[in-house]
């Protein structure tokens, strides 16, 4: 049964970015659709939280991208705004790199977006509207030694942004990234004096807390009429 308000799908919803993004949008008046694939009681907590509905989805397997596309569709209405957040990270020497590594690494980050948007995007030409936010990061547009893998997966999505941004305009759909600095939810650094000197060459000298990002798809998600194939970068000023 159709529910009254708008619905919003955050894959990896429920920790970290994920998880202020989630309750961003159900404070923004949207249903959320909380997608999970690990810590599945945190999620189930969050959903009941925000009167939400938490499901598990592998980003990676199209098979379970389809199954619970259906259960929110289902449960909630079909998604007017879809943020692909789900992603994995680590840090591996290049010549370290195993082939399974890179493959794994653009299966959960780029493949995952290409098949979460191919779920949900018939409904929103149907309905002429929706908008879709593909969570990049700011190693993308500047490159990180050791996260050859990474920075391909989120360059990929980001180039995937603006292609299908020109294709679905003319249905009214908006299709845009955000590519965050580091985050204080983010993978831990390997020293205090690592993260003290990364701090340190960061122009705010801080890191994000996932609140701000959240602050920037709230707005691609509600406001930012006139956005579409754009990149915003909230990173303190590590990319100018």
């Amino acid at each position: 049964m159709r529910m009254t308000k708008p619905v919003a799908v955050v894959t990896g919803g429920n920790t970290g970015i994920g998880r202020a993004v989630s309750v961003a949008l159900a404070e923004a008046g949207f249903h959320v659709g909380i997608c999970y694939v690990t810590e599945e009681q945190a999620a189930k907590d969050l959903a009941c939280e925000i009167s939400g509905v938490a499901v598990y989805v592998d980003v990676s397997d199209e098979a379970s991208v389809k199954d619970g596309v259906r259960q929110i569709q289902e449960q909630l209405g079909s998604p007017e705004v879809l943020v692909n957040n789900a992603g994995i990270q680590e840090r591996v020497p290049f010549l370290e790199m195993t082939t399974e590594q890179f493959d794994r690494m653009l299966a959960v980050n780029t493949r995952g977006a290409f098949l979460m948007m191919k779920a949900v995007v018939p409904a929103m030409m149907n309905g002429q509207c929706g908008r879709i936010i593909n969570i990049a990061s700011q190693t993308a547009l500047l490159g990180r030694s050791e996260m050859v893998h990474y920075t391909a997966s989120k360059g990929a999505l980001i180039s995937m942004t603006k292609s299908l941004a020109r294709e679905l305009a003319p249905y009214g759909i908006l299709v845009n990234c955000v590519a965050p600095g580091p985050v204080t939810s983010g993978p831990a650094l390997s020293s205090v004096k690592e993260r003290t000197a990364y701090m340190a060459s960061i122009p705010l000298q801080r890191f994000a807390a996932p609140e701000e990002v959240a602050d920037t798809v709230r707005f691609l998600a509600v406001s930012g009429d006139y956005f579409t194939g754009q990149v915003l970068s909230p990173n303190g000023g590590e990319v100018m």
